[in-house]
């Protein structure tokens, strides 16, 4: 994946460096997801070899705030519930 780059973190110590590692690669793929594209939670996850769309989803909801969040489906291609209306005007 070329677009892929280079995403810094800071953890609370109750991280330990494995999930902190898992954290911080899934949101360099979130971040190197070009304009107009998307990726499911799965996706991420089968891409890094790592987690399942839950863990993902997890990291994205505690750290990917500042990340390009609108661009993470759904398996089904739905947005985050909730959310739906942001996404779609992220797009526009």
């Amino acid at each position: 994946m070329p677009w892929v780059e280079t995403h810094s973190l800071s953890f609370t110590a109750r991280h330990d460096s494995g999930d902190a590692a898992f954290a911080e690669r899934v949101l360099d793929v979130v971040d190197g997801i070009p304009p107009g594209r998307v990726m499911s939670y799965g996706d991420i996850a089968e891409y890094l070899g790592r987690g399942g769309p839950r863990q993902v989803g997890r990291v994205m909801a505690v750290w990917g705030g500042g990340a390009p969040w609108w661009r993470v489906i759904h398996a089904d291609g739905s947005f985050l519930r909730g959310h739906e209306r942001d996404a779609l005007d992220r797009y526009q």
